[in-house]
């Protein structure tokens, strides 16, 4: 039944957007031609692409499901599911029931419109957020071969592996002295040395990725050539290694250049840009800007809303709204400042929808969960 009730509430969501917006379709990405290819029929009813995509301009999660061919295949196994017991309902006179219609207005009431109204505010706030910190949003790629000094020195030799042993180890030194060597923590000193060194290699026109290999001691990297990801000026995966003054300087070069020895806590680095930095688009972004911002703006608007509505709280005994403060025997609860009759505003953070939710469903987009009227 939890199934059945989260789909209802999709395909509601998607109705009712779809006539709020006015628009034949929702927010699909699709090629020309391409949205009425029909993925299966169940009777005369077909459940075409655009359904899949209707469904996926209102929910994130459906968005991501269908991303991977097996979810994609499971959404269209649930969608067909319950299209075979719509029609069966139907036939039995079910879908014109008294009790259709006032799940119908349950979820309309309680699920779907603010759904939208909040997926429409989440919208707008998004694209501002993204408009006022672009910075955040321009992104460059580099790479870095970082040596270690101290006791974060996993090792002193040139080389790593047994190749790079057998390379000292014909240079004269017994396998006793090589591994004295490979515990003896590097100094800074050595450690520059060595960065000096490569950067010599580098300018003479070696390749950086298989140098970074080599040598790199950023085990995260090292395998795949010193590579560090798209970054922005002050990214926190980034930043929480300690390596923002590499970040600096790399917005100060350009595409292909080389740039080092950089010191930090626990190491020098030399860095190279591989990509410029470029704007990410907004669509590239969007979800994750919703993500971050979702429960401040829902918070915000909620805010807003209970100084503009008043909120009372009832009694079950009198009926009668309840007052936070005053003589507990009294009963009428005194009126505040401002309040109608013996009507008050409790603080704000008290207010909750009489909605039931999932855990795994409450903290979608919409922010508002899947209401599940109570089981008969």
């Amino acid at each position: 039944m939890r199934r059945a009730y989260q789909l209802l509430s999709l395909v509601l969501a998607s109705l009712l957007f779809i006539s709020c917006s006015g628009k034949k379709e929702v927010g699909a990405k699709k090629e020309e031609g391409g949205s009425d290819k029909v993925l299966v029929s169940v009777g005369s009813q077909k459940i075409t692409e655009k359904t899949i995509d209707e469904l996926a301009a209102i929910n994130p999660s459906i968005k991501r499901q269908i991303a991977s061919p097996f979810g994609k295949k499971k959404l269209l196994s649930d969608l067909v599911e319950q299209e075979l017991m719509y029609q069966a309902a139907s036939k039995a006179g079910a879908a014109n029931s008294e009790m259709v219609a006032k799940q119908l207005e349950f979820f309309k009431r309680y699920v779907i419109v603010p759904q939208v109204y909040l997926s429409e505010k989440l919208e707008s706030e998004a694209k501002k957020y993204y408009n006022e910190h672009q910075d955040e949003f321009t992104k460059l790629r580099l790479s870095h071969i970082f040596i270690s000094f101290g006791s974060n020195n996993p090792s002193s030799k040139p080389d790593k592996g047994k190749k790079g042993k057998e390379a000292i180890l014909k240079k004269g030194k017994g396998k006793e002295e090589v591994k004295a060597e490979e515990q003896t923590p590097r100094s800074k000193e050595e450690a520059i040395a060595l960065a000096a060194s490569i950067k010599s290699r580098l300018e003479k026109g070696e390749d950086f990725a298989q140098l970074a290999e080599t040598y790199s001691d950023d085990k995260l990297t090292s395998k795949s050539g010193g590579d560090l990801g798209l970054a922005s000026k002050n990214e926190p995966r980034l930043m929480r290694r300690g390596f923002g003054p590499l970040l600096e300087k790399a917005f100060t070069l350009k595409e292909g250049e080389v740039f080092g020895p950089i010191e930090l806590e626990k190491g020098v680095s030399i860095i190279k840009v591989t990509e410029a930095p470029r704007l990410q688009p907004f669509e590239d972004v969007e979800e994750q800007i919703k993500f971050n911002i979702r429960e401040k703006v829902r918070g915000d608007l909620l805010s807003e809303l209970k100084k503009e509505i008043q909120v009372s709280y009832y009694t079950e005994e009198e009926n009668k709204p309840q007052g936070g403060q005053g003589n507990p025997e009294s009963k009428t609860a005194p009126a505040q400042k401002g309040d109608e009759g013996n009507k008050v505003t409790p603080p704000a953070e008290a207010y909750t929808t009489p909605t039931q939710t999932h855990p795994a469903e409450g903290k979608g987009e919409g922010g508002t969960g899947t209401a599940v009227p109570p089981k008969n």
